[in-house]
């Protein structure tokens, strides 16, 4: 059996994508995407590389890629071979082409949906500058993760923020929520979804909302992702004095997230509104932000926070600007 592990070998290493520079070295791995003039690559030996397109002289993957035509607007799986310098060849199942590698400005590798469990995520820690009535420091943790597997995806984070003045306690509170997606085909999904706040310092101490509804996910590749959800459901405020308010209510949630400059820097933008069926309680809790990269795990990072509750007898308005380090896996 000794021969077939050598003849093992090779295979294994030929299934590899494979990328050939203008110098003259060969470099294999896993292509994950091009876009911004940055080829990038997952490599078992140097982790995660950022290849300037200009130095690549052609390359071949043994999976199809999702090519971009920028005068069309469209986006074609094809899978592309490696050929003479400065050219490739794309291929579908019917036609073959002689592609000039200079023209190809963008591409990304699908991510199909799968039957093994696959986690990613982040945890952000830092020092908040608030700006609400008062200007302070505050301690922040936010924390987010999705599980996905076959056509179920989960959804789940949460965050605590504590903010001391003059040792006296201006802001203690705690989130968390859950949101579970069963995907009907590959962009439509439908939702359901629980969240719940915690305050000890502000009138309405606590917040819980139940909601579903059909969500579509509009890209979800190596570059990002981008869905929005409708959502209808049920809210129940309570207030530090026992008094409550429910009432149903209809909300939108968006969640975006676009990686540039070889995936060293993420913009990501998420949030939901929500609105009463009777009367004029809304709510909207939002964050924006960006997050770069350090090494391969570790991040610095910048965002921006808008918590807002109206039309209830406590009032909240409270923007949030963080920075600080974190972890991505």
């Amino acid at each position: 059996m000794a021969w077939l592990f050598f003849i093992m070998i090779p295979v294994g290493l030929a299934l590899a994508d494979t990328v050939f520079l203008k110098n003259g070295d060969r470099i294999s791995g896993d292509i994950k995407s091009l876009d911004g003039g940055k080829l990038v690559l997952q490599t078992t030996y140097g982790g995660l590389l950022s290849l300037d397109w200009s130095a690549v002289s052609t390359l071949q993957s043994e999976s199809p890629l999702l090519l971009r035509n920028g005068s069309l607007g469209a986006e074609y799986l094809l899978k592309v071979q490696s050929a003479k310098p400065g050219h490739v060849v794309v291929s579908d199942k019917i036609t073959r082409k002689d592609v000039p590698i200079a023209t190809i400005r963008q591409f990304v590798k699908p991510k199909p949906r799968v039957t093994d469990l696959v986690w990613n995520g982040n945890a952000d820690i830092g020092v908040n500058l608030q700006k609400s009535s008062t200007r302070s420091q505050n301690y922040a943790l936010d924390f987010n993760g999705k599980l996905s597997h076959g056509m179920w995806r989960h959804d789940f984070g949460g965050t605590y923020n504590r903010e001391t003045e003059n040792s006296t306690v201006n802001t203690e509170n705690y989130s968390a929520r859950y949101s579970l997606d069963h995907f009907i085909n590959q962009k439509l999904f439908w939702q359901g979804r629980l969240i719940f706040k915690r305050d000890w310092v502000e009138d309405l101490s606590r917040q819980f909302l139940v909601g579903t509804g059909p969500g579509y996910q509009f890209w979800d590749n190596e570059l990002g992702a981008f869905s929005l959800t409708a959502l209808l459901g049920r809210v129940n405020y309570l207030y530090s004095d026992g008094e409550q308010d429910h009432f149903s209510a209809t909300g939108i949630r968006w969640d975006y997230g676009r990686f540039i400059f070889g995936k060293r820097l993420e913009l990501y933008a998420r949030g939901e509104f929500a609105h009463s069926l009777s009367g004029d309680t809304s709510s909207l809790d939002a964050d924006t932000g960006i997050r770069y990269k350090l090494t391969d795990r570790a991040t610095l990072n910048l965002s921006y926070g808008y918590d807002r509750v109206s039309g209830t007898r406590d009032s909240l308005n409270e923007r949030t600007l963080t920075t600080g380090l974190g972890v991505i896996w």
